[in-house]
């Protein structure tokens, strides 16, 4: 019965996600859509595409520190695959941006790696990505008011919003190191951590929370390096967008691109597979705000198109080395469950 909600809710989401998506096809016009990817050659792509993987490559080398911490050294080229199948299941899950973490944990263990060190790296490179991405996206709202794009109530309630996100940042970490626990204190205030229903959730908070610790207070001055190079690497994603405008016809200015950027992030966070129709509405919509003379979709469908050829890599990845922690994992979760019955071939 839950496998069976489960999979109502996914649908659900995807097909709203199907819904928005094909919306913003028919607003654009396909005809129009058509004939300016013809003029986006496949040269113009292979450029744009081994600078992102760049991008990616930045990524893996912070996580490889990050397991280097934990006395754990696995081959390069292996973090490099293992980060695209997490970050394919995350993509393709209703999970804004943290379903494949467990993926990730299951594959390090196939290096080699013990649990508990693969779990704290993870949740440390995790913590530094997101915290890189919010820091990135507030910037970017800072920047939206500074340049008087918005003004009267939708400006004060950014401003507003602001000053409470960025309190709740500072605030996160403090209580992080200092052994206060910023979840695990919320529900404990709550009086929730010894409810049934958030038990689990609680305990998994403290993993969080420890593995946060236990990082940082080894390590202090590389978190901090780590956090302000997490920053760039979403800085250095600008480049990505404005290669697109420019092989679309236009070449954006830096406030263009860094608004371009970092405003739709936001997207990621509304739980639709893929954020699909989210996303390109989101640029859709920035591109509306800044005036920019080029085909809002076609420049989402680029980034789309990226994707594609990551999760297939991803997925590649799994289907090859990935599998058998994967039926692991689902197996021992599914226990004596209908579904485990049914499908008992598949799970051995």
């Amino acid at each position: 019965m839950k496998f069976a909600k489960k999979s109502f809710v996914y649908l659900f989401l995807l097909g709203a996600g199907v819904i928005l998506f094909v919306n913003v096809i028919l607003e654009t016009g396909v005809d129009n859509i058509i004939s300016t990817l013809r003029n986006f050659s496949i040269l113009y792509f292979g450029v744009y595409y081994v600078v992102q993987f760049i991008n990616f490559i930045f990524l893996t080398w912070r996580w490889k520190v990050i397991l280097k911490h934990f006395d754990h050294s696995p081959h390069f080229f292996s973090l490099i695959l293992h980060r695209m199948s997490g970050w394919t299941v995350s993509f393709l899950t209703p999970s804004a941006q943290i379903g494949g973490e467990p993926v990730r944990v299951m594959l390090l263990g196939k290096d080699g790696v013990r649990k508990r060190d693969a779990v704290f790296s993870v949740v440390v490179d995790k913590v530094l990505q997101l915290s890189g991405l919010i820091i990135f996206v507030l910037l970017g709202f800072l920047f939206l008011l500074s340049r008087h794009l918005v003004s009267g109530d939708v400006f004060w309630t950014i401003f507003l919003s602001l000053v409470f996100f960025i309190g709740l940042l500072g605030w996160f970490y403090y209580a992080s190191i200092k052994d206060i626990g910023f979840f695990s204190s919320i529900l404990k205030v709550l009086r929730l951590h010894k409810v049934k229903r958030f038990k689990k959730a609680y305990n998994k908070m403290l993993i969080v929370e420890e593995a946060l610790r236990d990082f940082y207070k080894g390590h202090w001055l590389k978190f901090t390096w780590l956090l302000f190079l997490s920053v760039l690497f979403e800085a250095y994603e600008m480049l990505e967008f404005w290669l697109i405008a420019h092989f679309l016809g236009y070449n954006m200015s830096f406030s263009e691109t860094f608004l371009l950027r970092s405003l739709p992030c936001l997207a990621f966070l509304v739980p639709i597979p893929a954020a699909l129709g989210v996303y390109e509405g989101s640029i859709a919509a920035v591109v509306s705000l800044l005036g920019l003379p080029f085909n809002a979709f076609v420049f989402a469908m680029v980034i789309r198109i990226r994707d594609l050829i990551n999760v297939f890599l991803g997925l590649s990845h799994l289907s090859g080395t990935g599998i058998t922690a994967l039926r692991r994992y689902f197996g021992d979760k599914l226990g004596k469950s209908w579904l485990r019955k049914k499908y008992w071939k598949l799970f051995g």
